[in-house]
């Protein structure tokens, strides 16, 4: 496919791209498109709830102390009394056949949605929900259960935050062992032991607000086990990623294919973050608003995909 023709998947739903590519999953795992949307999948009145409701919160009034990765909501909630106390960005949605592991994911799960629906802000995790539940049944006959649904996290990138260049993934100690470099905090490794099997790793979005400029999503097509079969690149794994701080050098010498994507508020996106992808500094006093959730996947020895954040 020649760079420039390196487009995403577009459609008014899920059924409508379905129509049009029979396993769009499939094209995102090999890299033959950089990403798919799903136009105005959350509805402008719920949309409109949702931002009055995000803007009330105490991280609009606070600062941002960490400016290259944004704004957590679940951050500020914890240090507040609020109806929100139990929305948290740092829920870990393991899974695996042991019950204790799916009681708690359920249990993480079932408060968090409560807290969500009493805040009017359950609309966006139930429109990620439903179009990542579309494209799972569409790929598989695999029942109900193998699709694992998790709440995610809200976002806020303010003026001047951005994602530096990395790829997302729960393997980054296998570039540890491979390039050398520091090994990620074997604290935060038990949390995802269970994922491990789900090879594969995709994130998902719901745009809720964009900035007037900048904050855009650059995406590439070179998958971080390419980089690790030379370890030619420099890079610095950490808990659930790989950064890589001289990405512009590297991508000159490699050329691969790039692309910005530019969404709408009320647009669901999904992209392969096991390659490499950035979010470009946020520029202007409004902020970038998302909510978004890793999702793992795998064909072996059973058609699952499970959500976590």
């Amino acid at each position: 496919m020649a760079r420039n023709l390196w487009l995403p998947i577009t459609g008014g739903s899920v059924e409508e791209i379905i129509s049009a590519h029979a396993d769009p999953l499939a094209l995102l795992e090999s890299g033959a498109v950089p990403a798919l949307v799903v136009r105005r999948a959350l509805a402008a009145p719920a949309l409109t709830t949702v931002l009055s409701r995000l803007q009330g919160q105490p991280w609009q009034r606070r600062t941002a102390s960490y400016k290259t990765l944004g704004v957590d909501l679940g951050a500020y909630l914890g240090r507040y009394p609020h109806p929100l106390d139990l929305l948290r960005a740092e829920v870990h949605s393991t899974c695996t056949k042991t019950t204790d592991l799916q009681r708690h994911h359920a249990n993480a799960t079932a408060a968090f949605d409560l807290a969500a629906k009493r805040a009017g802000l359950y609309a966006p995790v139930e429109a990620l929900h439903r179009t990542l539940r579309a494209l799972f049944a569409a790929r598989s006959a695999a029942a109900e259960a193998d699709f694992l649904p998790a709440p995610g996290v809200f976002r806020m990138h303010r003026p001047g935050n951005r994602f530096a260049p990395h790829a997302d993934t729960i393997h980054a100690a296998e570039w540890s062992s491979a390039c050398g470099g520091k090994r990620p905090r074997r604290g935060v490794a038990p949390n995802f032991r269970p994922l491990r099997r789900l090879r594969h790793q995709l994130s998902a979005l719901v745009s809720l607000q964009q900035p007037r400029s900048g904050g855009e999503l650059r995406l590439f097509s070179t998958n971080w086990e390419a980089l690790m079969s030379t370890c030619n690149q420099r890079g610095v794994a950490y808990d659930v990623g790989i950064a890589f701080p001289h990405w512009p050098r590297a991508a000159a010498m490699l050329h691969p294919r790039e692309y910005n994507l530019t969404v709408t508020p009320g647009d669901v996106f999904i992209f392969n973050s096991n390659r490499v992808h950035e979010v470009l500094p946020v520029v202007g006093q409004q902020p970038r608003l998302v909510l978004g959730s890793f999702v793992g996947y795998s064909h072996s020895p059973r058609e699952e995909m499970r959500m976590w954040s």
